[in-house]
């Protein structure tokens, strides 16, 4: 079963199970059959273009199919969905690096920012300074997860020098060609034992595009405050619960 909102609780439904919440503006609920290959139907109660759906369906394993005629805004839409394709029998496990920046190797280092580079400034069509002064300062850190060779999940963890009684998690990316196989959440799971093991002490926090809210309230952060723009991107701030 993929986990994802929590805003509401999970409960049970023929054929599988129910899983139902809120993010921002988007009400959802689906059930997910026990015969992982069967289409998913989904509800959703919003004004959010099917682009927008896309991405928060994706993160949770499932790849818009078809749709019904959109409603509007407020109103009831479905959206049948399909499982994503799982890790293939030939492809080779991930390896997840996790480096104190001093340790990064230049070749990673490279990759890294290539990534960055990729997903924030170009896919997303945002014109903004990705290398910020960060990525060698203090203790901060950079997990990559590698698959054949290749960086395909990526963010690093810091502590700023303007607030280092908290960790920060940020640039939290899955390469476009890896998308739709659970590995944000691995991800995000790698980086929290990380913020574990070397922040022991310390709360963590990030700043998430506004449309993932759910994926990270289904690792157990918190909304706070109100949705503000950055590079032009709606983002809001959500803390770890402890």
């Amino acid at each position: 079963m993929t986990r994802w909102l929590s805003g509401r609780g999970p409960g049970r439904a023929p054929g599988g199970s129910f899983i139902s919440g809120t993010a921002n503006a988007v009400s959802v609920a689906y059930a997910l059959p026990r015969n992982d290959s069967l289409p998913v139907s989904v509800s959703v109660l919003c004004g959010l273009a099917d682009s927008a759906l896309t991405g928060i369906f994706r993160s949770c394993g499932l790849l818009l199919q078809s749709s019904a005629d959109r409603c509007g805004a407020g109103r009831l839409i479905t959206r049948i969905m399909k499982p994503a394709v799982k890790q293939g029998k030939n492809m080779q496990p991930m390896i997840w690096k996790d480096y104190h920046h001093t340790e990064l190797p230049v070749a990673e280092c490279y990759q890294m920012l290539a990534l960055r580079n990729q997903v924030f400034i170009v896919e997303q069509q945002c014109l903004y300074q990705d290398i910020d002064g960060e990525d060698l300062r203090g203790d901060n850190r950079h997990l990559l997860g590698v698959r054949d060779g290749v960086l395909v999940a990526y963010a690093r963890i810091l502590v700023t020098e303007e607030a280092p009684q908290e960790v920060s998690i940020g640039r939290v990316i899955v390469a476009p060609a890896a998308r739709g196989q659970g590995l944000a959440y691995l991800l995000l799971d790698k980086l929290l034992e990380s913020c574990r093991l070397h922040f022991t002490a310390l709360p963590v926090h990030l700043s998430a595009q506004a449309h993932l809210q759910a994926f990270y309230a289904g690792r157990g952060f918190v909304a706070e405050g109100e949705i503000y723009q950055e590079d032009g991107i709606d983002h809001i701030i959500m803390r770890l619960k402890r």
